[in-house]
């Protein structure tokens, strides 16, 4: 039968010291990994948001020019008027979107 050395309670504390600091440094890591792996994820979908808000924009000012070509054909309104009365139609309604109603 073998025996085994007994530390001393110096040697454990030290142990316990050692990797509690091992253990400490290792979830410091890990924090910083998943860290860094959340903010690569929001910054492809920012960018995705941001690509989408750009696209969006877009097809809504073709939407208003068309509205402005619909009036001029269809009810032979002057193109200047017809601009006006889209964008305050748009701006009346932007502002209410605004204010959260």
């Amino acid at each position: 039968m073998e025996m085994k050395e007994e530390k001393s309670l110096g040697d454990l504390f030290a142990d316990l010291t050692r990797e509690s600091s091992a253990l400490i440094r290792q979830e410091i890591n890990l924090a910083k990994a998943e860290m860094s792996q959340k903010a690569a994820k929001f910054g492809k979908d920012a960018t995705t948001v941001a690509i989408g808000g750009f696209v969006a924009y877009a097809g809504a000012l073709t939407l208003f020019a068309s509205l402005v070509l619909v009036l001029v054909d269809f009810l032979n309104m002057a193109p200047s008027l017809a601009a006006f009365l889209v964008a305050v139609i748009a701006l009346i309604g932007g502002g209410v979107m605004a204010m959260g109603g």
